[in-house]
C-alpha cells in the first residue's frame, strides 16, 4: 500500500507486511562484520518527506499507519499493526520522492538534509511511543519493537494516474506462483540481481500504457554501479521479477479501514498485467548485454496471493506512476 499525508504532499509512505524482515544499516569495514537490525511479524514502513513538512503532520501520519487494518491475524480478521500485535521496521528512503524525467530520476522536491533527518527522527520515536502505549493498554506479553535505518535525508501534481508501480531494487528474490498441493511441493520463480516491480492498474487504464510502462521500468537509470554511475537494468544488466499488487491502490478510509476505490475489473488487471510483461521481455531480448548475462524477465499471478522473499544490498524504492 502507498500512503500519503494529508497536506499538499508533505510525506510519502509506502507500507509493506511481513513475516520477518532484516536491514543493514552497516556495511561490513575492515575486520568489522556487516551489522542488521531485524523484525519478525509485523510492518515495513519506507518513508520520505517533501519539501514543507513540518513536524505538525506527525501524530496523523503515525496514527493513520499504525492504526490502518493491514495484517491479517491467526484467525484471518483484518487487523492494524497495534492489534496484531506487530513489530514495526522503518526505513528512510528518499528515492520515493523521484519523479521520472527522461530516462533520468529528479529529486527537486526532497526535503532538506537536516529538516529530513530531524522529522525522521521524530516520526521514529512517535512510532515507538505509540506501540509501547498500545502492548501495553492491551497488556500483551508478545515481544515487539520498532526497529530503523540509519537516517538520511528524506516528492505530485494533479492528473488522472492509470498505473502505479513501486520498484525495488535486488540482489536476489522470488514470489510463490503455486502453492503445495497433495504432496507436491509449491512453486516459485526466482531472479537474482535486478529489480522488484510491483504493479497495479486504476478503472480507465488501456493495452496503450502498458509499452510506455515497460519502457520507463526498463530504460529509467535507477541503479547505481560500484562506480556510483546511474544506470538502467538493462544496462547494470539484470532481471526483472513483475509482482501483481492491488493494494498499491490503497487509500486510508474511516474507521481505519483501507479503501481501494479505482481498482480496474480484475478480467482487465489480468490482461493488462500480461500485456506489460511481453515488452519487458521484447526490450531485454534486444539487449546484448541482457541476453549474454543470462537475464530474464518474471512474473507472479494475478489474482494470487502474493508470498515473497527479497534480499537487497543496497535497498531502493521508487514510486512511479502512469
Amino acid at each position: 500500500m502507498a500512503e500519503r499525508s494529508s497536506g499538499a504532499g508533505a510525506a510519502r509512505a509506502v507500507l509493506q507486511r511481513c513475516v520477518r524482515a532484516t536491514l543493514q544499516v552497516r556495511p561490513a569495514e575492515h575486520q568489522a562484520p556487516a551489522q542488521f537490525v531485524q523484525i519478525d511479524r509485523g510492518m515495513v514502513i519506507y518513508v520520505c518527506f517533501f519539501k514543507g513538512a513540518t513536524d505538525d503532520i506527525l501524530p496523523k501520519m503515525v496514527s493513520t499507519l499504525l492504526n490502518l487494518r493491514l495484517c491479517e491475524s491467526d484467525s484471518g480478521k483484518m487487523v492494524s499493526v497495534l492489534e496484531l500485535p506487530g513489530s514495526l521496521l522503518v526505513v528512510p528512503q528518499a528515492t520515493l520522492g523521484g519523479k521520472a524525467k527522461g530516462r533520468a530520476m529528479q529529486y527537486h522536491n526532497n526535503i532538506g538534509k537536516e529538516d529530513g533527518l530531524r522529522l525522521y527522527s521524530a516520526f521514529v520515536s512517535l512510532c515507538e511511543k505509540e506501540l509501547t502505549a498500545a502492548t501495553a493498554a492491551a497488556g500483551n506479553v508478545a515481544e515487539v519493537t520498532v526497529k530503523h535505518g540509519t537516517p538520511s535525508s528524506v516528492v505530485r501534481g494533479h492528473r488522472t494516474v492509470k498505473a502505479r508501480t513501486v520498484v525495488q531494487q535486488c540482489r536476489q528474490a522470488k514470489v510463490r506462483i503455486r502453492t503445495s498441493l497433495d504432496g507436491a511441493e509449491a512453486q516459485w520463480v526466482e531472479i537474482q540481481e535486478g529489480v522488484v516491480d510491483y504493479v497495479c492498474f486504476y478503472r480507465g487504464a488501456t493495452e496503450g500504457i502498458t509499452r510506455k510502462m515497460a519502457d520507463r521500468l526498463m530504460t529509467t537509470k535507477l541503479f547505481r554501479k560500484d562506480t556510483r554511475e546511474c544506470v538502467s537494468v538493462l544496462d547494470l544488466p539484470g532481471s526483472v521479477l513483475l509482482v501483481p499488487r492491488d493494494s498499491l491502490l490503497g487509500e486510508p478510509g474511516p474507521e481505519r479501514k483501507v479503501q481501494y476505490r479505482g481498482r480496474c475489473q480484475p478480467e482487465l488487471g489480468a490482461l493488462l498485467f500480461s500485456s506489460l510483461a511481453s515488452p519487458c521481455r521484447e526490450l531485454m531480448l534486444g539487449s546484448a548485454s541482457c541476453t549474454d548475462g543470462g537475464m530474464k524477465v518474471e512474473q507472479g499471478v494475478y489474482g494470487q496471493r502474493q508470498e515473497m522473499v527479497l534480499s537487497s544490498v543496497e535497498l531502493l524504492t521508487l514510486l512511479l506512476e502512469f
